[in-house]
């Protein structure tokens, strides 16, 4: 886990450590999952 961490913050450039960032990252996350809006 910490691995990815580290890789998340060397690619994005944030600390996903920061409650405000994860929550970003997380969302961005979820998004990407749902895919493109359909219409």
């Amino acid at each position: 886990m910490l691995y990815h961490l580290a890789k998340a913050a060397e690619l994005s450039g944030r600390n996903p450590r920061d409650p405000g960032t994860a929550m970003a990252l997380y969302l961005a996350c979820v998004a990407d999952l749902l895919g493109p809006a359909e219409g």
